[in-house]
Parts: structure tokens; C-alpha cells; sequence
């Protein structure tokens, strides 16, 4: 959805444009988020530069996105000296 950038921002640009599991898991917690319903921390780990790569919480973070600020968003937060080795990045 993000047109290979792996950016969540532009993974919301797409949310409506583009048919895809991710997309349609998203609705019904972007529904479960309006009426208030909360979720567990993401999980992220640090590049050792400037970026945090999400590891766990792809789907929640794509729904708070669309939603926009509506307040504080709880990660988990991890470091590795690997993490430029991972596959997923």
C-alpha cells in the first residue's frame, strides 16, 4: 500500500484507493478506534540513525494515521546493532 516506500504516510494515502488485506483490516479498527476502544503499545526498534522501523502493529498504526491526533500513541520501543540486516526493513 505504500508503494514500496514501506512509509505508513504513504501507506493512508492509498487506504481508499487500494484493495488489499491491509486495507480492509483496517476498517473495522479504524470503527473500533472512533467509538474508543483502545489497543496494546506498538512495537518498534530504532535504526541507530533516525528512523524507527514497526515491527508488530502494522494495521493500528495505518488506522491511527487515517484517523489523525486524537492523542498519545503507546510504543514499545527496541534497539539491535542488526537491525540493518533485517530482511523486513
Amino acid at each position: 500500500m505504500s508503494d514500496d516506500t514501506l512509509r505508513v504516510v504513504d501507506a493512508v494515502r492509498n487506504v481508499s484507493r487500494i484493495e488489499t488485506a491491509l486495507a480492509s483490516a483496517i476498517l473495522p479498527v479504524l470503527a473500533a478506534l472512533e467509538t474508543g476502544k483502545t489497543y496494546p503499545p506498538l512495537i518498534a526498534v530504532e535504526d541507530g540513525e533516525v528512523d524507527l522501523i514497526l515491527v508488530e502493529g502494522l494495521t493500528r498504526v495505518t488506522a491511527y494515521a487515517v484517523l489523525g491526533p486524537r492523542g498519545p500513541v503507546d510504543f514499545l520501543i527496541g534497539t539491535s546493532p542488526n537491525i540493518d540486516q533485517w530482511p523486513f526493513r
